[in-house]
């Protein structure tokens, strides 16, 4: 098989690739509930605790703060700064790389649609302005914080509320510190010019047309799977797009 036909059959793959993924958001769409952060405060606790997992994030919140938010205010070298209100000021990250719910420009659209009127600020690989890959997609809530002196159970089913809310998109995690270190890795950089685009999609792919996949750099691997496939061309060109839709929306 002569080296054009292969690249063709391997840049088919990509386009095959990307609707499969397409499709497979769209069927998990279908499938799922999801509750908006408003539904979710207007049930009371025992409606709330109906929904799958949601006693079980209360119950870990509540060990939280029974514990290690307590502990803070108890220590004399952290009692001033566990004395800011923003202890709790909402802030909640994941590592895309490792989430698979995780759907270019779908889950932050998804994430503001269901955080209502919140004013929020997101960072997130497709919506920085940053030209390099960034691993985490962070929220931070300017409408929420808990005083230092008076955690109630309100608080607490609130934090939980919102958690479970957010996890319908991703995994996010709870982050009690002031900053969290965003990880700026150039993922998908293949074609040694250290900028992320689409060139990067087209050189895997011709790598791998030419039977030359072991030239390529680690960073070539885009998905983190510890292989340089198809796949990884597929998501560059998928993340590639989507960041080409959220600049035209305005949301870079």
């Amino acid at each position: 098989m002569n080296k054009s036909k292969l690249l063709s059959m391997i840049l088919s793959g990509v386009m095959a690739f990307s609707m499969a993924g397409s499709i497979a958001a769209g069927a998990e769409n279908v499938k799922t509930k999801e509750y908006s952060l408003t539904e979710l405060e207007n049930m009371s606790k025992e409606e709330f605790f109906e929904l799958e997992g949601a006693e079980a994030q209360y119950n870990t919140w509540v060990k939280y703060v029974d514990n290690t938010y307590n502990s803070l205010l108890t220590n004399e070298d952290t009692a001033d700064n566990a004395g800011d209100i923003k202890i709790l000021y909402t802030r909640f990250s994941v590592n895309v790389r490792n989430d698979g719910k995780y759907k270019f420009l779908e889950s932050e659209k998804k994430l503001k649609n269901l955080l209502g009127g919140r004013e929020v600020e997101i960072e997130s690989p497709v919506i920085s302005e940053i030209p390099q890959w960034l691993n985490h997609f962070v929220i931070y809530d300017k409408d929420f914080s808990i005083s230092k002196n008076e955690i109630t159970d309100d608080d607490i089913l609130f934090i939980t509320k919102y958690q479970y809310c957010i996890r319908q998109v991703c995994d996010f995690s709870f982050y009690t510190w002031d900053t969290l270190p965003l990880s700026i890795t150039a993922y998908g950089e293949a074609n040694g010019d250290n900028i992320l685009n689409i060139r990067d999609a087209s050189f895997i792919a011709q790598k791998l047309a030419s039977g030359k996949a072991d030239e390529l750099p680690d960073t070539a691997d885009f998905n983190s799977d510890g292989k340089t496939d198809v796949r990884d061309a597929a998501l560059i060109a998928q993340f590639m797009t989507a960041r080409s839709a959220a600049k035209a929306e305005g949301l870079i």
